[in-house]
């Protein structure tokens, strides 16, 4: 059968997949990211469909029209992140650090939210 298939990262694959994502449109859908760094990398329009992200580092990072749709983004760091026109459908972003994000046009239906820190830093 044509399934999708699932990997995991281990933590020393990060640094190679920090680089993989300097250039955008990356494929990481189903991927098992958990705990990786990806701080200040341009991943605009890449897809995160369905991946684990739990307690992922994206802080200042530019995910642009990103599909991050039923990813688990628990506990993640998004703060400071360009989450701008971002898919998040059905994502999970329970105790995620969105602290000044910027969300503009991000689809957020049925995205749980629980615990989340959604605070606008002051300037």
């Amino acid at each position: 059968m044509g399934g999708s298939r699932s990997y995991s990262a281990n933590p020393s694959d990060y640094k190679l997949l920090e680089e993989l994502c300097l250039s955008q449109k990356r494929i990481f859908s189903r991927t098992n990211l958990q705990c990786a760094k990806f701080r200040d990398v341009d991943a605009m329009g890449s897809n995160f469909h369905n991946a684990t992200l739990r307690e992922c580092e994206f802080t200042g990072a530019n995910l642009r029209g990103a599909l991050l749709a039923g990813a688990n983004l628990q506990s993640a760091n998004l703060q400071d992140a360009s989450l701008i026109d971002c898919s998040f459908c059905g994502a999970d972003l329970c105790s995620a650090h969105l602290q000044s994000a910027d969300l503009t046009d991000a689809n957020l239906e049925g995205v749980n939210l629980e615990g989340a820190n959604l605070k606008v830093r002051d300037p």
